[in-house]
Formats: C-alpha cells, structure tokens, sequence
C-alpha cells in the first residue's frame, strides 16, 4: 500500500499525509514545525521554524552521593558547585524547617526553598552551583542529601 489517504474523493478531495504501517493501517503524519506553506522538509528542532526541542538523556553510569548536613542555625553548604551534577534530592530530616539556597549563605529571608520537617524536594531542573543551608531556631537532626553525577 501506498502512504497518504485521500479525503473527500467525492468533491475533489485532497489527500491526507500518513505512513502505510501495514495492519491496522495509516498512522497520520503531523508537522511539528512552524515553516513556509507547503515546506514539510523542515526538522522540529530548526532553529528558525522548530520547536526548540532538545531532548537528553542521563549518561548510563550515574553515580549516587549519599551526605548527611547536621542541622544548626547557621548557613552551612549542603553540597559544593558540580559541573558533573545531573540531579538531586533533599529531605529535612531534621524538627524544625530549613532554607535551602541555591548560592552562598542562606538564610530565613535569602533562600531558594523552604522545606518542612519530614518535607523532602527534588528539584526538576538541574543546578551545579554551590547550594547553602540554614535551619530555624535551635534544629535537631540534619538534611539527608542525595546528589547524581556523570
């Protein structure tokens, strides 16, 4: 079979862009890219025309670094700048909230995120900057941080 589906064969018609794959039939072909009228050439991810996709993957052979920061009062780092960081998690295992900043010296009013006792957070973009701490009042316990690298 031929790929393409004519539609409305009885005024004319026009035929309809699809791939033949066989059983249970056409699949129909959709352009995802914005270009001139009548260009089906140009790829999703041109710059011009595309949608700016680019998928990655995470590197097979990631490895996990498991830390623990003791709780205090005072802005302490939770984990230094990684250009090999793909991801991290953080839990506040500690009884009173914490500050996490995605920078130098965190404190109650200069942070990124405020995590809750028991709260833990895992960030969906990817940071390699140097990420600081702080806890409120006098803390018990520490931030359970889990990095991925390259």
């Amino acid at each position: 079979m031929a790929d393409g589906v004519l539609l409305n064969a009885g005024s004319g018609g026009v035929t309809a862009a699809t791939d033949d794959c066989g059983a249970p039939g056409h699949t129909q072909i959709v352009k995802l890219a914005v270009s001139a009228n009548g260009d089906a050439t140009v790829s999703p991810n041109d710059a011009t025309y595309g949608l700016g996709v680019d998928v990655k993957r995470p590197p097979s052979g990631a490895t996990a670094a498991l830390t623990n920061v003791s709780a205090a009062a005072t802005s302490a780092t939770a984990l230094s700048a990684n250009s090999a960081r793909l991801s991290t998690a953080f839990i506040n295992d500690a009884d009173v909230p914490c500050y996490l900043k995605y920078g130098t010296t965190a404190s109650a009013t200069s942070y990124t995120r405020k995590l809750f006792p028991g709260e833990q957070w895992e960030p969906h973009w990817n940071y390699t900057g140097r990420i600081d701490v702080i806890w409120d009042a006098t803390p018990t316990g520490a931030l359970r941080v889990t990095e991925m690298s390259a």
